[in-house]
Order: structure tokens, then C-alpha cells, then sequence
């Protein structure tokens, strides 16, 4: 008789799955606990979890939250009418810096001119969501891979990009230098397709050692 079939649909299922097959990352689980990767619980829409995306970037959580909550008083409900209808000025006095307000823009045009369809973007593979955000200005392979593992809940999602994910990668295959961005392309195949747990573990690992 065969074995039936794994099903996993979250991150802790899928960390549990893969120290069952990995003694290594059995040990990490068992250093860290559970994985609690940050999957979005709120009723947000993609579009405002994007708007939210921009303001957060290169800034820190205390200030960033203050200029997303200042956008959103300016703006009203996060639409992209409701962005268009609003002034440069008014968001300027909101916080956002020029590249923040033309990123701004470039999401609510991209989805106003249908060159993006944030309604149905959940029914494309990772590659196609991918290629579909980073046409907005502003918004890059790591920032719609985010949006992919927190608002999608993409189990296999590997940023290779990630500072802090190749910094984990490096303690977790126990390797002399930091893996380079092309080498961490296939460095979880194994992993696959989980590899955002496995990500969620290297941030940890990456903490630990800072």
C-alpha cells in the first residue's frame, strides 16, 4: 500500500514535515520553536498591503508607521482613486519622500490602466506575481517576493537576495563565507517546496549570530 499523500498548508506543518527529513534543520527547529512566519491575518487588499510596502521602505518600523498612518489620513480608504485624487502636496506634508510619491503613483496607475490586477494576482504562479509587481517603480524582487510569503502564503518563496537570509544560510549549511546571491539560488533545492520556512529560519539563525 502506498503511503498517502502530505497535505501542509502552513508554515509550522511544513517546518515539522522538513525536520522529519533533515536533521539538521531538526536541530534548528529545535533551537527556535515553531516557525512563525509573518502571514498577513488582516483584511487588507493587496493594493493597501502594497502602499503599506512602499512607505515601510528603507525606514525603521517606529517612523515608517507614522508616515503610513499619516498617508492613509490623507488619502482616505488605501485605493488607487482615492491616491490619484490626492495631491503631490498632501502627500509630501504626509511623509513621502519624491521616489515614495512617484512609487505611489506608479502602483495606482498600474492598477487604474489594468497593466496589473491586483484581484486576481492570487491565482498566478510566484515567478508571475513577481514580474507583475516589479513593474511598478519602486517595488523589486524582494519587495513582491514579501508580499508573496506574507500576503499570499507562499510556502516556497526563496529570496536569494535577502541579506539576512543568505547571513542564516551560511550558519545553516555550515559554510566558511556568506553564500553570494547566485550561489544561494540552488543552495535549498532540497528544501523545496518550503523553502520560505526555510528562509523565516535563516532570519533567526542570522539574529542569533549578529
Amino acid at each position: 500500500m502506498k503511503n498517502a499523500p502530505i497535505f501542509i498548508t502552513t508554515p509550522g506543518e511544513a517546518a515539522i514535515h522538513l525536520g522529519s527529513k533533515h536533521k539538521t534543520f531538526a536541530k534548528v527547529i529545535e533551537k527556535y520553536g515553531p516557525c512563525e512566519l509573518n502571514w498577513r491575518k488582516d483584511r487588507s487588499s493587496n493594493f493597501a498591503i502594497l502602499l503599506e510596502t512602499i512607505c515601510y521602505q528603507q525606514l525603521a518600523g517606529k517612523a515608517a508607521a507614522t508616515i503610513h498612518g499619516r498617508v492613509l489620513k490623507a488619502i482616505g480608504k488605501a485605493t488607487p482613486e482615492n491616491v490619484m485624487s490626492t495631491s503631490d502636496e498632501v502627500l509630501r506634508s504626509a511623509g513621502l519622500s519624491q521616489n515614495k510619491l512617484l512609487s505611489v503613483r506608479s502602483l495606482a496607475e498600474h492598477v487604474l490602466e489594468s497593466k496589473i490586477n491586483l484581484r486576481t494576482i492570487s491565482r498566478y504562479s510566484d515567478e508571475e506575481v513577481i514580474e507583475q509587481l516589479i513593474q511598478v517603480k519602486g517595488i523589486g524582487r524582494w519587495s513582491a517576493q514579501m508580499f508573496l510569503m506574507q500576503k499570499l502564503k507562499r510556502l516556497d518563496v526563496w529570496p536569494t537576495g535577502d541579506f539576512g537570509v543568505r547571513a542564516g544560510a551560511k550558519y545553516l549549511f555550515k559554510l566558511k563565507e556568506m553564500p553570494t546571491e547566485k550561489e544561494m539560488v540552488d543552495i535549498a533545492n532540497k528544501f523545496m517546496p518550503y523553502r520560505s520556512v526555510v528562509a523565516w529560519y535563516c532570519w533567526k539563525l542570522a539574529d542569533d549570530k549578529s
